[in-house]
């Protein structure tokens, strides 16, 4: 008869320990949602600095190529003139603008310096020599043969809210590209 006590007694306290085991995942749980949370988290506020980051830089390019190729910006009298100062004058830098600002659908919304720069360059060894753009390549000392290159840097900034304001995460994305007129 004892025998069968003790055989109970057994039973009865491995169901007591299954029962006590209950509430143990629970707990485990609830300790580490916060951090699936914050991972998930982390992965989303990635990914959109990703895809704000590539919208801003092809916003700035799709600026430097109507720079480039449109009529407000290439003829006319707001060409934009390497001889005057500034380059760019305010109706094709507006333009610029608009063809970023329009390009896509931004929130918020982009910010833009005051001008677009243009820079030149005589162009004839690896590293070239920037000069002033009513300058030629010839005066320089050494004088350079080679040709004069202008190029136009467009630039925006756009700031940036992540869900959770992580550290080392950017609050404002700047960007620019820089395209050859000539």
């Amino acid at each position: 008869m004892a025998c069968k006590r003790s055989r109970t007694r057994r039973r009865h306290l491995g169901s007591h320990n299954i029962r006590n085991r209950d509430g143990s995942a629970a707990v485990e749980f609830a300790i580490t949602l916060p951090l699936l949370v914050a991972i998930a988290t982390g992965f989303v506020d990635f990914g959109m600095l990703s895809a704000a980051t590539d919208a801003l830089a092809g916003a700035t390019r799709i600026g430097a190529e109507y720079a480039l190729n449109s009529l407000t910006c290439k003829s006319g009298a707001h060409a934009i003139q390497l001889l005057n100062s500034p380059p760019v004058d305010a109706t094709c830098t507006s333009a610029i603008q608009n063809a970023m600002t329009n390009s896509m659908s931004f929130s918020p919304a982009l910010t833009f310096p005051a001008s677009f720069p243009v820079t030149c360059y005589c162009n004839d060894s690896p590293t070239p020599l920037v000069i002033s753009c009513s300058a030629s390549c010839a005066t320089q000392s050494p004088a350079r043969p080679g040709p004069k290159r202008a190029f136009i840097t467009v630039s925006a900034t756009q700031s940036f809210t992540p869900l959770i304001p992580w550290p080392g995460l950017p609050t404002s994305l700047s960007t620019s590209t820089e395209l050859r007129l000539q």
